[in-house]
């Protein structure tokens, strides 16, 4: 339970997902994030500073990923990966 304004709420699960915004460039960006995971709506929420938050604020797009992939989801965490095509 989490505490708003005075009265608890049910908290939305963390579910770990690796997120992708377009670059300026078109280009992909992937970050690997914890979104709350809610019934009505998702809830992105990226680091300040971060081409993920730059890119959602340019475009207000983005594709919330759900993997079972580790590697995958190690290589957004450390930078944006490359799989093959």
């Amino acid at each position: 339970m989490a505490h708003e304004s005075g009265r608890l709420r049910d908290a939305a699960p963390i579910v770990e997902t690796v997120v992708t915004t377009l670059n300026p460039d078109g280009s992909v960006n992937c970050g690997a994030m914890g979104v709350e995971w809610g019934e009505a709506r998702i809830v992105i929420k990226p680091y300040r500073g971060t081409r993920t938050l730059r890119n959602l604020r340019a475009t207000g797009a983005a594709v919330v990923n759900l993997t079972d992939d580790i590697l995958l989801f190690s290589q957004a965490a450390l930078d944006d990966p490359h799989p093959p095509t």
